[in-house]
């Protein structure tokens, strides 16, 4: 009978049972390696092979090399197969501003430890004592830090110059109950809040803010570049609070210097309404006086401020310079969630 060129299903058999037994020997052998494998280095590692003669370690901002290595404390029976990776790192750590441990074996005889700074966060000033904290941006306490305060500064404005030296944001009038310790996460619930805050605020406007107040939990407050001061509350509602606080900055641009947005459907301001007073500076948004005040023109101005005296819909408020400026207090009640572009302003809302 001729061939056909087809395989019989005998033949099939055969084949499938041949490329098992190859399946089989070649598990079997690689598993015999493996454990040769495993009890070769086993006892290697319980020798002096391979023993760790040299530690290359890299100086960081704030870290030497030489106090990398010292707490690493890679003992003279270490080598590279039995280190403990581990417990290495976690006394590298130990430093508060380590954030991570790179770890290298070079054979046959060099570990390498390269240390990852952790970041900055924010600097932390409490509200008594001119004492301030550098926290991690991943929410650990760093270290103190020393504020140099003259008689002419506060404490707050020589905290916020050094937070934005550092790049970073600055969380002020911290109560005395917050207690930092290096090297531990932050757990503090004022803290926690003003994280919270700034992980629902815009980009836009979280540009915006160079210090945080924070008398408490639901009291806090936040002050722009330009020295508003936002008064926020708690943590809840934000996003409705920014739209409000956005709204009244857009329509009195250069001319609020305090906006309260605790109650969003009912924000209240005070806008300053003298050509002589600017938005304030600062970690207290202090409305400040313009410089090259014409004193006839100044005069002027008070004999108005006491005409308008009984004037139900203005004030009297002090700036800086000890002087009074006009400032109105409006009430923008009935925003609510949503707005309405052609909405007028009540101005004649007092306290």
């Amino acid at each position: 009978m001729p061939e056909s060129g087809f395989t019989g299903s005998g033949d099939k058999r055969g084949l499938v049972q041949r490329a098992l037994r190859v399946i089989v020997v070649a598990s079997g052998t690689l598993i015999v390696l493996l454990i040769v494998g495993a009890i070769s280095m086993a006892i290697l590692s319980h020798t002096d092979a391979f023993t760790i003669e040299n530690i290359e370690t890299f100086d960081t901002e704030h870290i030497l090399a030489a106090d990398v290595a010292r707490l690493a404390n890679i003992g003279e029976r270490d080598t590279l197969l039995n280190l403990d990776e581990n417990k290495i790192r976690g006394a590298v750590m130990r430093n508060p501003w380590v954030g991570s441990v790179d770890i290298e074996r070079v054979f046959p005889d060099t570990i390498r430890l390269r240390v990852n700074e952790r970041m900055l966060g924010a600097v932390v000033a409490m509200s008594s004592g001119g004492k301030a904290w550098l926290l991690g941006n991943d929410n650990v306490w760093i270290e103190p830090l020393k504020l140099e305060v003259d008689e002419s500064e506060s404490s707050n404005d020589v905290a916020l110059a050094q937070a934005s030296s550092l790049g970073v944001i600055l969380i002020a009038n911290v109560p005395a109950n917050v207690a930092p310790a290096a090297g531990c996460a932050c757990t503090d619930g004022p803290i926690q809040a003003v994280m919270n805050i700034a992980a629902q605020l815009s980009d836009e406007f979280k540009n915006r803010i160079v210090c945080y107040s924070v008398s408490s939990e639901d009291d806090i407050s936040c002050i722009l570049d330009s020295g508003v001061e936002v008064s926020l509350g708690s943590d809840t509602n934000i996003p409705t609070k920014e739209m409000v606080a956005m709204r009244v900055l857009h329509d009195y641009e250069g001319q609020v210097t305090y906006i309260n947005v605790r109650i969003p459907s009912r924000p209240t301001y005070r806008r300053v309404a003298s050509e002589y007073v600017t938005e304030g500076t600062g970690a207290t948004g202090t409305s400040v006086e313009k410089e090259s005040i014409v004193p006839k023109v100044r005069a002027l101005e008070e004999e108005e401020e006491k005409a308008d005296s009984s004037d139900s819909s203005s004030d009297t408020a002090t700036d800086s310079s000890g002087k009074n400026s006009r400032t109105e207090y409006g009430d923008t009640s009935g925003y609510g969630d949503s707005y309405d572009d052609a909405y007028e302003y009540d101005y004649e809302y007092g306290y």
